[in-house]
């Protein structure tokens, strides 16, 4: 039985760091998580991908979002919790297909 259902977006991988001066709110970008020191050794389980709902842009040129999932190795973070994050930090964008 074929799905009625179609995937109607597409992953935007950022190739360019211009990309980032068109996001808005509204849209989902992922972000690499590492959950660690920046001084320490790098160890498996560290950094997650997950996605993030641009909710605002604050004075300093960072966005401000809310996690859109649950990550597996860190139990500090959660779905629906606000981060702020530059964005360099972006690593895709989800985009509607045309």
């Amino acid at each position: 039985m074929e799905s009625s259902v179609r995937w109607s977006h597409r992953i935007n991988l950022i190739n360019e760091s211009n990309e980032l001066d068109d996001l808005s709110v509204g849209e989902y970008v992922k972000l690499l998580f590492r959950f660690a020191a920046e001084d320490a050794e790098r160890n498996d389980h560290e950094t997650e991908r997950m996605w993030v709902l641009i909710t605002d842009l604050d004075d300093d040129g960072y966005y401000v979002g809310t996690v859109e999932n649950d990550p597996h190795h860190f139990d500090k973070l959660k779905c629906g919790d606000t981060i702020s994050f530059h964005p360099l930090h972006v690593m895709a964008v989800l985009e509607e297909d045309a």
